[in-house]
């Protein structure tokens, strides 16, 4: 993953969008509670359970978790596949999939961030600003928290 990630992340937030937040009929990507920050990063995604992996893009991040797009459901019928783990330069992010809808040949999926482990390179320190920036209260996101090396 070649890109550094700081400079694919855009500091200006996504509008929120105007669906009701209880609306049965609404998208639930479209109930926005956290201010959205774009991104556009490659992150590589491994459900936990199956050992299933694939590479998608990371479009976005917020105080509750990262959006990614990529050619694989995250979602089953059975909750143990929900544990997630995000690849994203040379840091590891450990979560669940919250949703995961088809869209296009591609799945968007919400993932909820519960534990960071950043390296202590140049891209693991400019994943720790975007990172302070969405979801600061995240274990591992603070320098004292957790590096992997």
């Amino acid at each position: 993953m070649s890109h550094s990630v700081e400079q694919h992340f855009i500091k200006q937030p996504v509008t929120k969008q105007s669906a009701p937040e209880h609306s049965a009929h609404s998208d639930p990507a479209e109930r926005r509670q956290h201010q959205r920050y774009l991104a556009h990063f490659e992150a590589r995604v491994t459900n936990l359970a199956t050992g299933q992996s694939a590479v998608g893009n990371v479009v976005d991040f917020s105080q509750a978790g990262i959006c990614v797009v990529g050619p694989m459901q995250l979602l089953t019928e059975d909750p143990a596949n929900f544990k997630v783990q995000l690849e994203i330069a040379d840091s590891v992010l450990i979560g669940h999939a919250v949703y995961s809808h088809p869209e296009g040949g591609y799945f968007r999926s919400g993932i909820a961030v519960e534990q960071v482990w950043l390296s202590g390179t140049e891209q693991g320190l400019n994943l720790q600003v975007v990172l302070l920036e969405a979801m600061p209260a995240t274990p591992g996101v603070l320098a004292a928290d957790a590096y992997l090396g």
